[in-house]
């Protein structure tokens, strides 16, 4: 079986009700770096690879990738019912505000902020463990 390389961090449930061709599952992208647009396929963009992969000794590296698909199928479900029913009942509510959740700390930019704090905060404790000599005895 294929395992999943491509992570996206933004659910291709979500991006699809964006697509200028809804059927080819394409998006119109503008790319405020590069100073370019195009269109390309909702399976390109808002990806990395192996980006949920995780390397812990005994659990799947791919664990997390899918439990986040079995939960974007509920959601994409939850979408459908709202664009065609306009129903937002209590279940789809939930998926809805747990996407949001999700989407709020599930990019590259927010992982690189995480792990910079996470990093600062190592170096604080490091300075002023090895400040003095007392301090490193008393660290021991």
């Amino acid at each position: 079986m294929n395992e999943p390389r491509r992570h996206h961090y933004l659910p291709q449930c979500y991006l699809k009700g964006f697509c200028i061709h809804p059927k080819k599952r394409q998006l119109f992208v503008v790319d405020a770096k590069q100073q370019a647009s195009f269109t390309t396929n909702i399976s390109n963009i808002a990806q990395e690879r192996d980006f949920n992969r995780i390397a812990i000794e005994g659990i799947d590296p791919n664990y997390i990738e899918k439990e986040i698909s079995k939960f974007e199928s509920d959601v994409s479900i939850a979408i459908n019912n709202i664009v065609e029913n306009g129903a937002f009942i209590k279940n789809t509510k939930d998926l809805i505000l747990n996407l949001i959740a999700l989407l709020a700390i599930r990019s590259p930019q927010r992982r690189e902020q995480f792990t910079g704090f996470h990093s600062d905060v190592v170096d604080r404790i490091l300075d002023i463990s090895l400040a003095t000599e007392d301090r490193w005895n008393q660290s021991q």
